[in-house]
C-alpha cells in the first residue's frame, strides 16, 4: 500500500495471496491479471498468473461419489476451477511459443495440460481428458529428450508410466 508504483512489492503479495486458499487465490488472480496488462513484456509475471490460475486442489471435488454426489459436482462447483485451469494452458501455451528457449515455460504447460486431463477425468470428461494427456505427454517428451540432463523433466515424464 505505501509503495503502490514497485512492481516486485505487488508480485510477492500476489505469489503469497494464491497460498492462502480460494479467497486469497481469487485476490492473487487479480493482482497478477494487474501485472500482467501493466508489464505484458515481463513473461515471468504471465508464468506465475498462470501458477496463480491453476492452483487449488487437484484430487475429486469436495463431495465426491461416497460422499454423498452420485455423479460429478454440479457445474457450479467445477466451473471457475476448470475455467482458470483452461486459461492457464492457454497463456501458458503462448508463453512456451514466445519463448521456445525457456524449457521451464514448455514443462509449465505441460503441468498444466496434465493437471487439466487430471481434473477433466475426474468430472467425466473423458475424451477430453485423454487429449489433454497426450498432448502433456507428448510435450513432457520432447522437452526430456531436449534435456536429457535434467532430473525434474524425467521426473515429470514418469507420471505418465
Amino acid at each position: 500500500a505505501d509503495y503502490p508504483r514497485v512492481p516486485e512489492y505487488k508480485h510477492l503479495l500476489a505469489c503469497c495471496c494464491r497460498e492462502t486458499g480460494p479467497s486469497g487465490r481469487k485476490r492473487g488472480v487479480a493482482l497478477m491479471r494487474e501485472l500482467v496488462a501493466e508489464y505484458p513484456q515481463a513473461p515471468d509475471y504471465v508464468l506465475d498468473l498462470c501458477e496463480a490460475l491453476a492452483s487449488g486442489p487437484m484430487g475429486p471435488p469436495r463431495g465426491w461419489p461416497g460422499e454423498g454426489w452420485p455423479g460429478p459436482p454440479p457445474r457450479s462447483t467445477s466451473e471457475g476451477r476448470e475455467a482458470g485451469m483452461r486459461e492457464a494452458v492457454q497463456r501458458s501455451d503462448v508463453l512456451a511459443r514466445q519463448y521456445p528457449n525457456v524449457p521451464d515455460y514448455r514443462a509449465a504447460h505441460a503441468r498444466y495440460l496434465a493437471d487439466l486431463g487430471m481434473y477433466l477425468g475426474f468430472t467425466g470428461s473423458r475424451e477430453e481428458a485423454e487429449k489433454a494427456h497426450k498432448e502433456a505427454f507428448d510435450q513432457q517428451s520432447a522437452l526430456n529428450r531436449q534435456h536429457p540432463d535434467v532430473p525434474a523433466y524425467l521426473f515429470a515424464l514418469s507420471r505418465y508410466e
